[in-house]
């Protein structure tokens, strides 16, 4: 971003007057400037507005910091470099416009992968696929009794067209691949979003005496009352069961813990061989070993995703390339040793991969983008 624009955004800044996506494109302005040494703020004649904005931006610190961090460009970077390393520094980028509107000035790259999208694959309980991405609004099928549509804003709705239909379940599979994901409505009128590279088994119709889906991968369910008909999820040698209440579910096969919060409601959770456990509201079961570990959270880590947002809390950097894997639906290869630091904040899911990279590399990793893999130094 050139120094105009940047006096432009701050003075709006000051005014008050300055919108999400450009405050976004602001923060991303300055730490690239500090951590870079590529603006010279005294002849820019900026620093007292930057000062404001640091001041913004340190209320997320975990700790004090030394304002005026600019003042002397080549401490500049050491500092923010320390903070981020040690402390764990706020990154907000919003989740709209800014893909468009922040440039790299020194983009080191190969080349660059856009972030995903709203794509899955339908597979009928007769074998047809239909890939939702390409197919238009409107209905789509109707089998055991219940209609099919894909709605205007790109969510599959599951309706009952004839109470009396009768016979064996039908069941139905959607499948988000990497760099995708969905939402869906089932014929209870649960609502379920499917995060990147995970599938979800359902009757098209739920039988009389229970309803019961099958998961492999992370959703976000809200699951319709009914106190005589309970909802339970099968996840990867693990059994939820519910009556009405909302919680997610990260159970990717690559993670080391099936992990369980819970935000409204209640559920039980089951593991052959281990002992039974009910969630309260506030509470994250990690299932590991034939154990589950209850602790309190408040949840907004694990729902970040639902809400087009990376989320770290003193996340490794393995941690954080699973996510990146699944979303760019890129291959990663680390080269050398790998930094045991840990990373706090929030980065924006619909930017390119170069942009998130290029924000982690602040806190001393580096990344090439090679075709379709990432490689971690």
């Amino acid at each position: 971003m050139s120094t105009t624009k940047a006096k432009e955004l701050l003075e709006k800044y000051r005014s008050g007057m300055l919108s999400p996506e450009e405050m976004a494109i602001l923060d991303t302005w300055y730490l690239r400037a500090a951590a870079q040494e590529d603006l010279i703020i005294e002849e820019a004649g900026l620093e007292d507005n930057l000062d404001r904005v640091w001041d913004r931006l340190s209320v997320n610190h975990s700790q004090p910091v030394k304002r005026k961090l600019l003042s002397v460009p080549r401490l500049a970077a050491a500092a923010i470099l320390l903070v981020l390393c040690s402390f764990g520094l706020y990154f907000y980028l919003n989740r709209t416009k800014v893909d468009n509107q922040i440039a790299s000035s020194d983009k080191h790259f190969k080349n660059d992968i856009r972030p995903g999208g709203n794509r899955a694959l339908l597979t009928l309980g007769d074998g047809s696929e239909i890939v939702l991405d390409d197919a238009s609004n409107g209905q789509l099928a109707i089998q055991s009794g219940v209609r099919i549509t894909k709605t205007a804003e790109g969510r599959l709705l599951y309706s009952v067209a004839d109470t009396h239909s009768s016979g064996l379940p039908t069941f139905n599979t959607i499948s988000t691949p990497k760099g995708g994901a969905y939402q869906i409505e089932l014929p209870d009128g649960t609502r379920v979003w499917l995060n990147a590279g995970s599938s979800l088994k359902f009757p098209a119709n739920f039988p009389s005496s229970e309803r019961k889906v099958d998961l492999q991968g992370e959703a976000y369910f809200e699951v319709a009352k009914n106190a005589l008909k309970p909802f339970k999820v099968e996840c990867n040698r693990q059994e939820i069961t519910v009556l009405g209440t909302h919680f997610n579910v990260n159970a990717y096969a690559n993670e080391k813990q099936i992990k369980t919060t819970l935000f409204e409601g209640a559920v039980r959770l089951n593991a052959k061989g281990a002992v039974s456990r009910a969630l309260k509201p506030g509470e994250e079961a990690a299932f590991s070993s034939g154990k589950f570990l209850i602790s309190r959270t408040n949840g907004e880590e694990s729902i970040a995703w639902k809400k087009g947002i990376f989320q770290f809390e003193d996340a490794d950097i393995a941690t954080i390339m699973r996510q990146l894997e699944r979303w760019y639906n890129v291959e990663v290869e680390y080269r050398g040793n790998i930094s045991e630091d840990t990373f706090r904040g929030k980065i924006s899911r619909n930017v390119n991969l170069s942009q998130v990279l290029e924000i982690l590399e602040v806190g001393g990793v580096k990344f090439d983008i090679e075709g379709k893999k990432i490689i971690v130094n």
